[in-house]
C-alpha cells in the first residue's frame, strides 16, 4: 500500500519487482490501497495512471494482473475513475471496491482474497 506517489523510491520497488518476480512464476498481485497519492486520479485519462501506475509496474509485472484494493487518499477525486480503467489497461484489475478473487494452489486446493474498500464501509 501508499505506493501511488511517482517517487524516485517508487520507480526503486519496480526495478526490485522485476529481478525478483520471475523465478517465482507470480500469478497476481494485490495492491494495498492508496494507488495514487495525494487525492486519488480525476478519470480514466488522468495523467497519474501513465506516471504512477502504466510506466512503472507493467515492465514488471509482464502479463501478471494487479489486483488492488481503494485506500483513502484515492477516494478524493473519482474513485469510480479505478473501477472504469479495468478494461482499458493490461495489468489493473479493479472490478469493483468489494469483490472475492479466488486462485489454485499448485498440488490442489485454493486461495481466496477478500478486498474490501474500508473507507466505505467507514460510513
Amino acid at each position: 500500500g501508499d505506493q501511488g506517489t511517482g517517487s524516485p523510491a517508487q520507480r526503486g520497488v519496480s526495478l526490485v519487482m522485476r529481478g525478483v518476480l520471475p523465478p517465482y512464476d507470480g500469478q497476481l498481485m494485490l495492491g494495498l490501497g492508496d494507488n495514487f497519492y495525494m487525492a486519488g486520479v480525476r478519470s480514466v485519462t488522468d495523467p497519474q495512471w501513465e506516471q504512477k501506475f502504466e510506466s512503472m509496474y507493467p515492465p514488471a509485472l509482464g502479463a501478471i494482473p494487479f489486483h488492488p484494493t481503494i485506500g483513502d487518499h484515492d477516494h478524493c477525486w473519482n474513485s469510480s475513475a479505478l473501477v472504469a480503467y479495468t478494461p482499458l489497461s493490461k495489468n489493473w484489475r479493479l472490478p469493483h471496491f468489494y469483490y472475492t478473487l479466488e486462485k489454485e494452489i499448485p498440488g490442489g486446493g485454493s486461495v481466496q482474497f477478500i478486498v474490501t474498500d474500508s473507507v466505505g464501509l467507514e460510513g
